[in-house]
Protein backbone atom coordinates (compact mmCIF):
# COMPACT_ATOMS: atom_id res chain seq x y z
CA UNK A 1 0.00 0.00 0.00
CA UNK A 2 1.61 3.19 -1.21
CA UNK A 3 1.65 6.48 1.26
CA UNK A 4 -0.14 8.43 -1.30
CA UNK A 5 0.72 12.24 -0.75
CA UNK A 6 -1.62 14.87 1.72
CA UNK A 7 -1.92 12.64 4.03
CA UNK A 8 -3.45 13.08 7.27
CA UNK A 9 -1.55 12.49 10.37
CA UNK A 10 -2.15 9.64 12.74
CA UNK A 11 -6.47 9.02 12.97
CA UNK A 12 -8.70 9.03 16.04
CA UNK A 13 -9.98 5.20 16.35
CA UNK A 14 -12.81 4.69 14.04
CA UNK A 15 -16.30 3.51 14.41
CA UNK A 16 -16.89 1.76 11.66
CA UNK A 17 -20.43 0.83 12.05
CA UNK A 18 -22.53 3.09 13.15
CA UNK A 19 -25.78 2.58 10.53
CA UNK A 20 -25.46 5.50 8.98
CA UNK A 21 -24.96 6.41 5.42
CA UNK A 22 -21.35 5.28 5.02
CA UNK A 23 -21.66 2.33 6.34
CA UNK A 24 -24.61 1.47 3.70
CA UNK A 25 -26.90 -0.37 6.41
CA UNK A 26 -24.40 -2.04 8.84
CA UNK A 27 -25.70 -2.80 12.33
CA UNK A 28 -23.67 -1.67 14.95
CA UNK A 29 -21.44 -3.51 16.18
CA UNK A 30 -22.50 -6.48 13.69
CA UNK A 31 -21.39 -7.67 10.54
CA UNK A 32 -25.08 -8.42 9.16
CA UNK A 33 -26.40 -6.06 7.00
CA UNK A 34 -30.37 -5.63 7.51
CA UNK A 35 -30.88 -3.74 4.59
CA UNK A 36 -30.26 -5.49 0.94
CA UNK A 37 -28.31 -4.50 -1.95
CA UNK A 38 -30.86 -2.90 -3.24
CA UNK A 39 -31.50 -0.07 -0.08
CA UNK A 40 -27.76 0.62 -0.64
CA UNK A 41 -26.81 4.16 -1.60
CA UNK A 42 -22.95 4.97 -2.65
CA UNK A 43 -22.64 8.57 -0.84
CA UNK A 44 -20.23 11.07 -2.36
CA UNK A 45 -16.51 10.42 -0.06
CA UNK A 46 -16.28 13.65 1.78
CA UNK A 47 -13.00 14.16 1.07
CA UNK A 48 -10.05 12.94 -1.69
CA UNK A 49 -7.25 13.12 0.69
CA UNK A 50 -5.79 9.26 1.15
CA UNK A 51 -5.55 8.24 5.03
CA UNK A 52 -2.20 6.58 4.63
CA UNK A 53 -0.77 3.63 7.01
CA UNK A 54 2.23 3.99 10.15
CA UNK A 55 5.23 2.05 8.91
CA UNK A 56 4.69 -1.64 8.90
CA UNK A 57 7.07 -3.85 9.91
CA UNK A 58 7.00 -6.53 6.24
CA UNK A 59 5.49 -9.94 6.93
CA UNK A 60 6.65 -12.97 5.04
CA UNK A 61 3.77 -15.43 5.37
CA UNK A 62 5.96 -19.05 4.87
CA UNK A 63 6.45 -22.21 6.07
CA UNK A 64 2.72 -23.47 6.13
CA UNK A 65 1.87 -26.51 8.18
CA UNK A 66 -1.12 -28.96 9.27
CA UNK A 67 -2.71 -26.40 11.92
CA UNK A 68 -3.82 -29.65 14.50
CA UNK A 69 -5.14 -28.86 18.34
CA UNK A 70 -3.75 -30.84 21.65
CA UNK A 71 -6.30 -33.25 20.57
CA UNK A 72 -5.26 -33.96 16.93
CA UNK A 73 -8.26 -31.92 15.62
CA UNK A 74 -8.12 -29.17 12.63
CA UNK A 75 -10.48 -26.51 12.39
CA UNK A 76 -12.70 -26.63 9.66
CA UNK A 77 -15.28 -23.81 8.56
CA UNK A 78 -17.82 -24.57 5.77
CA UNK A 79 -20.10 -21.88 4.60
CA UNK A 80 -24.07 -23.40 3.76
CA UNK A 81 -24.82 -21.56 1.02
CA UNK A 82 -28.10 -22.00 -2.03
CA UNK A 83 -30.92 -19.94 -3.45
CA UNK A 84 -33.77 -18.78 -1.05
CA UNK A 85 -35.94 -22.19 -1.36
CA UNK A 86 -33.46 -24.76 -0.87
CA UNK A 87 -33.75 -25.39 2.39
CA UNK A 88 -30.22 -25.04 4.04
CA UNK A 89 -31.64 -23.68 7.37
CA UNK A 90 -33.90 -26.99 7.51
CA UNK A 91 -30.75 -29.62 6.52
CA UNK A 92 -28.62 -27.90 9.05
CA UNK A 93 -30.80 -27.47 11.69
CA UNK A 94 -32.01 -31.11 11.48
CA UNK A 95 -28.70 -32.57 11.32
CA UNK A 96 -27.45 -30.64 14.50
CA UNK A 97 -30.89 -32.48 16.53
CA UNK A 98 -29.95 -35.87 15.24
CA UNK A 99 -26.44 -34.99 16.79
CA UNK A 100 -27.55 -34.07 20.02
CA UNK A 101 -26.81 -30.15 20.21
CA UNK A 102 -31.27 -29.46 20.29
CA UNK A 103 -33.73 -30.76 21.78
CA UNK A 104 -36.79 -32.36 20.46
CA UNK A 105 -38.63 -30.17 23.14
CA UNK A 106 -36.89 -27.12 21.01
CA UNK A 107 -38.77 -28.92 17.61
CA UNK A 108 -41.95 -29.02 19.55
CA UNK A 109 -42.07 -25.75 20.34
CA UNK A 110 -41.22 -24.42 17.06
CA UNK A 111 -43.93 -26.38 15.67
CA UNK A 112 -46.66 -25.24 17.82
CA UNK A 113 -45.39 -21.85 16.86
CA UNK A 114 -45.24 -21.85 13.49
CA UNK A 115 -48.86 -23.99 13.00
CA UNK A 116 -50.75 -20.85 14.06
CA UNK A 117 -49.26 -19.33 10.11
CA UNK A 118 -48.90 -22.28 8.31
CA UNK A 119 -45.32 -22.30 9.19
CA UNK A 120 -45.23 -25.79 10.94
CA UNK A 121 -42.92 -27.42 8.60
CA UNK A 122 -40.14 -24.40 9.48
CA UNK A 123 -39.67 -26.17 12.85
CA UNK A 124 -36.22 -27.28 12.15
CA UNK A 125 -35.19 -23.75 10.17
CA UNK A 126 -36.26 -22.28 12.94
CA UNK A 127 -33.77 -24.02 15.57
CA UNK A 128 -31.22 -21.53 13.58
CA UNK A 129 -33.29 -18.65 12.44
CA UNK A 130 -34.06 -17.10 15.71
CA UNK A 131 -34.69 -12.80 14.87
CA UNK A 132 -38.78 -12.13 14.61
CA UNK A 133 -37.88 -10.92 10.82
CA UNK A 134 -36.90 -13.94 10.14
CA UNK A 135 -38.88 -16.10 10.89
CA UNK A 136 -42.35 -13.76 9.45
CA UNK A 137 -40.49 -13.58 6.34
CA UNK A 138 -39.46 -17.88 6.33
CA UNK A 139 -35.90 -16.85 5.16
CA UNK A 140 -32.39 -16.52 6.68
CA UNK A 141 -31.00 -13.04 6.85
CA UNK A 142 -28.49 -12.84 9.01
CA UNK A 143 -25.41 -15.43 8.81
CA UNK A 144 -25.57 -17.30 11.84
CA UNK A 145 -22.50 -19.63 13.08
CA UNK A 146 -22.89 -22.97 14.65
CA UNK A 147 -20.18 -25.48 15.76
CA UNK A 148 -20.09 -28.97 16.37
CA UNK A 149 -17.32 -32.16 16.16
CA UNK A 150 -16.49 -34.95 14.25
CA UNK A 151 -13.57 -37.47 14.70
CA UNK A 152 -11.04 -35.10 13.51
CA UNK A 153 -11.98 -31.55 13.12
CA UNK A 154 -13.83 -29.01 14.79
CA UNK A 155 -16.37 -27.66 12.48
CA UNK A 156 -17.87 -24.09 12.17
CA UNK A 157 -20.65 -23.73 9.74
CA UNK A 158 -22.26 -20.04 8.49
CA UNK A 159 -25.61 -20.73 7.65
CA UNK A 160 -25.48 -17.65 4.93
CA UNK A 161 -28.41 -15.83 3.47
CA UNK A 162 -30.06 -17.53 0.40
CA UNK A 163 -32.10 -14.37 -0.93
CA UNK A 164 -30.47 -12.55 -3.72
CA UNK A 165 -31.46 -9.32 -2.12
CA UNK A 166 -28.72 -10.34 0.90
CA UNK A 167 -25.84 -11.67 -1.17
CA UNK A 168 -23.52 -8.86 0.66
CA UNK A 169 -24.18 -11.28 3.82
CA UNK A 170 -23.11 -14.57 2.03
CA UNK A 171 -20.13 -12.95 0.64
CA UNK A 172 -18.76 -11.58 3.93
CA UNK A 173 -19.57 -15.55 5.50
CA UNK A 174 -17.89 -16.81 2.46
CA UNK A 175 -14.56 -14.73 3.46
CA UNK A 176 -13.92 -16.98 6.47
CA UNK A 177 -15.08 -20.35 5.15
CA UNK A 178 -12.20 -23.22 3.86
CA UNK A 179 -15.15 -25.39 2.11
CA UNK A 180 -18.79 -24.87 0.79
CA UNK A 181 -22.16 -26.63 1.81
CA UNK A 182 -24.17 -26.43 -1.91
CA UNK A 183 -27.49 -27.10 -1.49
CA UNK A 184 -29.96 -27.14 -4.49
CA UNK A 185 -33.33 -28.35 -4.48
CA UNK A 186 -34.33 -31.28 -7.03
CA UNK A 187 -37.85 -30.45 -7.03
CA UNK A 188 -39.04 -30.21 -10.74
CA UNK A 189 -38.82 -26.46 -11.71
CA UNK A 190 -37.22 -25.48 -8.06
CA UNK A 191 -33.70 -26.02 -9.11
CA UNK A 192 -33.76 -24.14 -12.76
CA UNK A 193 -35.33 -20.84 -11.13
CA UNK A 194 -33.11 -21.57 -8.27
CA UNK A 195 -30.09 -20.65 -10.91
CA UNK A 196 -31.76 -17.33 -11.07
CA UNK A 197 -32.50 -16.65 -7.95
CA UNK A 198 -28.81 -17.01 -6.60
CA UNK A 199 -27.61 -20.28 -7.14
CA UNK A 200 -25.45 -19.54 -10.32
CA UNK A 201 -23.39 -16.30 -8.31
CA UNK A 202 -22.68 -17.99 -5.06
CA UNK A 203 -20.73 -20.39 -6.97
CA UNK A 204 -18.80 -17.54 -8.64
CA UNK A 205 -18.25 -15.63 -4.92
CA UNK A 206 -16.93 -18.97 -3.98
CA UNK A 207 -14.31 -19.13 -6.96
CA UNK A 208 -13.55 -16.02 -6.27
CA UNK A 209 -12.51 -16.41 -2.91
CA UNK A 210 -10.48 -19.20 -3.23
CA UNK A 211 -13.02 -21.86 -2.23
CA UNK A 212 -12.10 -24.86 -3.93
CA UNK A 213 -13.98 -27.90 -1.48
CA UNK A 214 -17.49 -28.27 -2.10
CA UNK A 215 -19.95 -30.68 -1.14
CA UNK A 216 -23.51 -30.55 -2.70
CA UNK A 217 -26.48 -31.41 -0.88
CA UNK A 218 -29.29 -32.47 -3.04
CA UNK A 219 -32.27 -31.71 -1.08
CA UNK A 220 -36.05 -32.54 -0.77
CA UNK A 221 -35.30 -35.64 -2.25
CA UNK A 222 -38.58 -37.24 -1.07
CA UNK A 223 -40.49 -34.87 -2.74
CA UNK A 224 -39.34 -37.13 -6.45
CA UNK A 225 -39.28 -40.19 -4.56
CA UNK A 226 -36.14 -41.00 -4.41
CA UNK A 227 -35.37 -40.87 -8.26
CA UNK A 228 -32.03 -41.43 -9.60
CA UNK A 229 -32.92 -40.04 -12.92
CA UNK A 230 -33.85 -36.37 -11.72
CA UNK A 231 -30.97 -36.82 -9.07
CA UNK A 232 -28.47 -37.29 -12.09
CA UNK A 233 -30.01 -34.56 -14.45
CA UNK A 234 -29.59 -31.88 -11.55
CA UNK A 235 -26.27 -32.64 -11.27
CA UNK A 236 -25.72 -32.63 -14.90
CA UNK A 237 -26.94 -29.27 -15.46
CA UNK A 238 -25.53 -27.92 -11.80
CA UNK A 239 -22.24 -29.42 -13.33
CA UNK A 240 -22.37 -26.96 -16.44
CA UNK A 241 -22.63 -24.09 -13.95
CA UNK A 242 -19.85 -25.23 -11.79
CA UNK A 243 -17.39 -25.64 -14.57
CA UNK A 244 -18.95 -21.93 -15.95
CA UNK A 245 -17.93 -20.21 -12.87
CA UNK A 246 -14.02 -22.05 -13.38
CA UNK A 247 -14.15 -24.63 -10.95
CA UNK A 248 -12.24 -28.21 -11.29
CA UNK A 249 -14.78 -31.08 -11.73
CA UNK A 250 -12.71 -32.18 -8.68
CA UNK A 251 -13.47 -29.59 -6.26
CA UNK A 252 -16.53 -30.71 -6.14
CA UNK A 253 -16.39 -33.53 -3.20
CA UNK A 254 -19.43 -35.57 -2.63
CA UNK A 255 -22.92 -35.23 -4.25
CA UNK A 256 -25.10 -35.96 -1.48
CA UNK A 257 -29.23 -36.89 -1.66
CA UNK A 258 -31.05 -35.83 1.58
CA UNK A 259 -34.27 -34.35 2.67
CA UNK A 260 -34.13 -32.16 5.05
CA UNK A 261 -37.35 -31.99 6.29
CA UNK A 262 -37.93 -35.95 6.76
CA UNK A 263 -33.50 -36.45 7.64
CA UNK A 264 -32.57 -38.73 5.28
CA UNK A 265 -29.19 -39.16 4.58
CA UNK A 266 -27.81 -36.17 6.83
CA UNK A 267 -25.65 -37.99 9.88
CA UNK A 268 -26.18 -42.06 8.62
CA UNK A 269 -27.29 -42.96 5.01
CA UNK A 270 -30.86 -44.01 4.71
CA UNK A 271 -32.58 -47.11 3.00
CA UNK A 272 -35.16 -44.71 1.68
CA UNK A 273 -32.18 -44.52 -1.47
CA UNK A 274 -31.09 -47.48 -1.86
CA UNK A 275 -29.00 -46.93 -5.07
CA UNK A 276 -27.25 -44.43 -3.18
CA UNK A 277 -23.77 -46.13 -1.86
CA UNK A 278 -21.77 -42.69 -1.19
CA UNK A 279 -21.42 -40.98 2.67
CA UNK A 280 -23.81 -39.06 4.43
CA UNK A 281 -23.55 -35.49 4.90
CA UNK A 282 -22.14 -35.80 8.32
CA UNK A 283 -19.24 -38.21 6.85
CA UNK A 284 -19.01 -36.03 3.82
CA UNK A 285 -17.85 -32.92 6.33
CA UNK A 286 -15.19 -35.28 7.57
CA UNK A 287 -13.79 -36.03 4.43
CA UNK A 288 -12.75 -32.79 3.40
CA UNK A 289 -9.00 -32.16 3.67
CA UNK A 290 -8.04 -28.62 5.20
CA UNK A 291 -5.29 -26.79 3.68
CA UNK A 292 -1.85 -25.82 5.57
CA UNK A 293 -2.18 -22.64 7.70
CA UNK A 294 0.62 -19.98 8.62
CA UNK A 295 1.35 -20.59 11.91
CA UNK A 296 4.60 -19.68 12.53
CA UNK A 297 3.84 -16.21 10.97
CA UNK A 298 2.51 -13.12 13.28
CA UNK A 299 -1.11 -13.02 14.04
CA UNK A 300 -4.10 -12.39 12.42
CA UNK A 301 -7.67 -12.38 13.66
CA UNK A 302 -10.59 -10.86 11.12
CA UNK A 303 -13.27 -9.53 13.16
CA UNK A 304 -16.77 -10.58 12.51
CA UNK A 305 -18.76 -9.25 14.99
CA UNK A 306 -18.33 -7.51 18.50
CA UNK A 307 -20.98 -7.85 21.60
CA UNK A 308 -19.15 -5.68 24.42
CA UNK A 309 -15.90 -7.49 26.11
CA UNK A 310 -16.29 -10.41 23.52
CA UNK A 311 -15.12 -10.30 19.62
CA UNK A 312 -16.00 -13.08 16.73
CA UNK A 313 -13.82 -14.12 14.21
CA UNK A 314 -11.34 -16.47 12.74
CA UNK A 315 -7.56 -16.09 13.18
CA UNK A 316 -5.85 -16.65 9.66
CA UNK A 317 -2.63 -16.71 10.73
CA UNK A 318 -0.31 -17.06 13.91
CA UNK A 319 -1.80 -18.34 17.02
CA UNK A 320 -3.72 -16.36 19.53
CA UNK A 321 -2.47 -16.97 23.33
CA UNK A 322 -4.61 -16.29 26.70
CA UNK A 323 -2.81 -12.94 27.62
CA UNK A 324 -1.52 -12.09 24.52
CA UNK A 325 -2.44 -8.39 23.14
CA UNK A 326 -3.83 -7.74 20.43
CA UNK A 327 -4.16 -4.73 18.11
CA UNK A 328 -7.48 -3.53 16.25
CA UNK A 329 -6.80 -1.95 12.97
CA UNK A 330 -7.65 0.50 11.53
CA UNK A 331 -9.58 1.12 14.68
CA UNK A 332 -6.14 1.40 16.68
CA UNK A 333 -6.50 -0.07 20.12
CA UNK A 334 -4.91 -2.54 22.06
CA UNK A 335 -6.97 -4.81 24.50
CA UNK A 336 -5.34 -7.80 25.91
CA UNK A 337 -7.13 -11.36 25.82
CA UNK A 338 -8.78 -12.56 28.78
CA UNK A 339 -10.14 -16.22 27.36
CA UNK A 340 -10.78 -17.89 24.16
CA UNK A 341 -13.47 -20.15 23.70
CA UNK A 342 -14.04 -22.18 19.99
CA UNK A 343 -17.10 -22.35 18.19
CA UNK A 344 -17.78 -25.94 18.73
CA UNK A 345 -18.24 -24.35 22.36
CA UNK A 346 -14.28 -25.82 23.98
CA UNK A 347 -12.65 -23.08 26.38
CA UNK A 348 -9.22 -22.90 25.35
CA UNK A 349 -6.29 -21.61 26.31
CA UNK A 350 -4.54 -21.04 22.91
CA UNK A 351 -6.10 -21.49 19.14
CA UNK A 352 -4.39 -21.68 16.09
CA UNK A 353 -4.73 -20.67 12.33
CA UNK A 354 -8.28 -21.63 10.74
CA UNK A 355 -10.02 -21.46 14.31
CA UNK A 356 -12.88 -19.51 14.42
CA UNK A 357 -13.21 -18.06 17.88
CA UNK A 358 -14.92 -16.10 20.76
CA UNK A 359 -12.31 -13.97 22.57
CA UNK A 360 -13.03 -12.40 25.02
CA UNK A 361 -10.84 -8.84 25.76
CA UNK A 362 -9.67 -7.37 29.15
CA UNK A 363 -12.54 -4.43 28.59
CA UNK A 364 -15.21 -3.21 26.59
CA UNK A 365 -14.26 -3.18 22.66
CA UNK A 366 -15.80 0.05 22.44
CA UNK A 367 -14.17 1.33 19.22
CA UNK A 368 -13.67 -1.98 17.89
CA UNK A 369 -15.47 -3.32 15.11
CA UNK A 370 -16.58 -6.22 12.10
CA UNK A 371 -14.22 -5.31 9.77
CA UNK A 372 -11.39 -4.59 12.38
CA UNK A 373 -8.38 -7.29 12.12
CA UNK A 374 -6.45 -7.90 15.31
CA UNK A 375 -2.95 -7.95 15.18
CA UNK A 376 0.68 -8.93 17.25
CA UNK A 377 0.94 -5.34 18.20
CA UNK A 378 5.24 -5.80 16.72
CA UNK A 379 3.41 -6.65 13.19
CA UNK A 380 0.60 -4.84 12.21
CA UNK A 381 -1.62 -5.15 9.24
CA UNK A 382 -1.08 -2.76 6.70
CA UNK A 383 -4.31 -0.27 6.01
CA UNK A 384 -5.15 2.57 4.10
CA UNK A 385 -8.28 4.10 2.64
CA UNK A 386 -6.06 4.72 -0.84
CA UNK A 387 -4.64 1.54 -2.41
CA UNK A 388 -3.47 0.44 -5.88
CA UNK A 389 -4.83 -3.54 -6.99
CA UNK A 390 -4.71 -5.41 -10.13
CA UNK A 391 -8.85 -6.16 -10.94
CA UNK A 392 -10.91 -8.37 -13.31
CA UNK A 393 -13.85 -6.80 -14.36
CA UNK A 394 -16.50 -9.54 -15.38
CA UNK A 395 -18.24 -10.18 -18.49
CA UNK A 396 -21.64 -10.28 -16.93
CA UNK A 397 -20.78 -6.32 -15.93
CA UNK A 398 -22.97 -3.65 -17.99
CA UNK A 399 -20.72 -1.07 -18.22
CA UNK A 400 -17.34 -0.11 -18.38
CA UNK A 401 -15.55 1.40 -14.89
CA UNK A 402 -14.75 4.77 -15.16
CA UNK A 403 -12.60 7.49 -13.28
CA UNK A 404 -15.03 7.96 -10.64
CA UNK A 405 -16.90 5.18 -11.18
CA UNK A 406 -18.55 4.33 -7.63
CA UNK A 407 -18.93 0.74 -6.13
CA UNK A 408 -19.18 -1.84 -2.87
CA UNK A 409 -15.88 -3.13 -1.95
CA UNK A 410 -16.44 -6.52 -0.08
CA UNK A 411 -13.50 -7.21 1.79
CA UNK A 412 -12.98 -10.06 4.68
CA UNK A 413 -16.10 -8.71 7.05
CA UNK A 414 -15.95 -5.02 5.78
CA UNK A 415 -18.63 -4.03 3.17
CA UNK A 416 -17.90 -0.27 2.14
CA UNK A 417 -17.99 2.19 -0.58
CA UNK A 418 -14.82 3.07 -2.70
CA UNK A 419 -13.90 5.15 -5.76
CA UNK A 420 -12.63 4.01 -8.83
CA UNK A 421 -9.40 6.98 -8.02
CA UNK A 422 -7.58 6.61 -11.62
CA UNK A 423 -6.40 4.05 -13.75
CA UNK A 424 -2.82 2.69 -14.49
CA UNK A 425 -2.93 0.17 -16.95
CA UNK A 426 -5.40 -2.51 -18.72
CA UNK A 427 -4.26 -6.24 -20.27
CA UNK A 428 -4.71 -6.59 -24.05
CA UNK A 429 -6.58 -9.75 -25.17
CA UNK A 430 -3.07 -10.84 -26.72
CA UNK A 431 -2.14 -10.60 -22.63
CA UNK A 432 0.53 -7.64 -22.51
CA UNK A 433 -0.08 -4.73 -20.46
CA UNK A 434 -0.67 -1.24 -21.58
CA UNK A 435 0.29 1.93 -19.76
CA UNK A 436 -0.96 5.50 -19.65
CA UNK A 437 -3.98 7.00 -21.59
CA UNK A 438 -6.37 4.48 -20.21
CA UNK A 439 -9.84 5.94 -20.48
CA UNK A 440 -12.12 2.92 -19.45
CA UNK A 441 -11.99 -0.89 -17.85
CA UNK A 442 -14.37 -3.02 -20.43
CA UNK A 443 -16.38 -5.65 -19.21
CA UNK A 444 -14.19 -8.84 -19.46
CA UNK A 445 -10.79 -7.33 -18.92
CA UNK A 446 -8.28 -6.80 -16.14
CA UNK A 447 -6.63 -3.53 -15.35
CA UNK A 448 -4.13 -2.02 -12.09
CA UNK A 449 -6.38 0.44 -10.84
CA UNK A 450 -6.32 3.14 -8.14
CA UNK A 451 -8.98 2.38 -5.33
CA UNK A 452 -10.22 5.05 -2.55
CA UNK A 453 -12.33 3.75 -0.21
CA UNK A 454 -15.12 5.70 1.97
CA UNK A 455 -12.89 4.96 5.02
CA UNK A 456 -9.48 3.25 6.02
CA UNK A 457 -9.46 -0.75 5.67
CA UNK A 458 -6.83 -3.29 6.79
CA UNK A 459 -5.43 -4.75 3.93
CA UNK A 460 -2.94 -7.23 2.57
CA UNK A 461 -1.02 -6.84 -0.64
CA UNK A 462 0.97 -8.90 -2.96
CA UNK A 463 1.23 -12.42 -2.25
CA UNK A 464 0.81 -11.74 1.41
CA UNK A 465 -2.48 -13.32 3.44
CA UNK A 466 -4.93 -14.15 0.49
CA UNK A 467 -7.89 -14.24 3.15
CA UNK A 468 -7.34 -10.08 3.62
CA UNK A 469 -6.19 -9.28 0.51
CA UNK A 470 -8.95 -10.57 -1.53
CA UNK A 471 -11.83 -8.23 -2.44
CA UNK A 472 -15.63 -8.39 -4.67
CA UNK A 473 -17.07 -5.43 -6.40
CA UNK A 474 -20.50 -4.94 -6.66
CA UNK A 475 -22.56 -2.39 -8.66
CA UNK A 476 -26.25 -2.23 -9.36
CA UNK A 477 -27.22 -5.24 -7.67
CA UNK A 478 -24.73 -7.21 -9.26
CA UNK A 479 -21.13 -8.78 -8.53
CA UNK A 480 -19.38 -6.89 -11.31
CA UNK A 481 -14.87 -7.71 -10.47
CA UNK A 482 -13.03 -8.68 -7.85
CA UNK A 483 -9.74 -9.11 -6.97
CA UNK A 484 -8.94 -13.05 -6.67
CA UNK A 485 -7.20 -15.25 -4.43
CA UNK A 486 -5.18 -17.06 -7.49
Amino acid sequence: IKEAKGTTKAHKPLVLATGGEHDMGRAESSVVMNRTDSDAVLPKPSSSAAISSKPIVPVEYKDAEAAKDGQGKEGLTIIITGHVDSGKSTILGHMLLQKGYFSNNDVKKNEAMGSSSGKASFKYAWLLDQSEEERRRGVTIDSGAHGFETETKRVSVLDAPGHIDFITNMISSATQADAALLVVTVRNGEFESGLEKGTREHLVVLHTLGIRSIIVAMNKMDVVDYSRERFEEVKSKLMVEVLAAHFEPSDIKAFVPVSGLLGINLVEVKREIPWYTGPSLFEAFDSIVVGERYIKSPARLSVQDVQKAVVFGRIESGTIKKGDKLLFIPSNLTLSVKSITLQAGSVVSEALAGASVEITLSEEAIGINAGDVGCAPKYPVPYSNEFEATISVFPTAKKALLPGSRFLLCIHATVLSATIASLKSRRTKEGKWINGMVKAIAPDSQAIVRIRADRPLAIEQGEGLKALGVFIMRQDNETIGDRKST
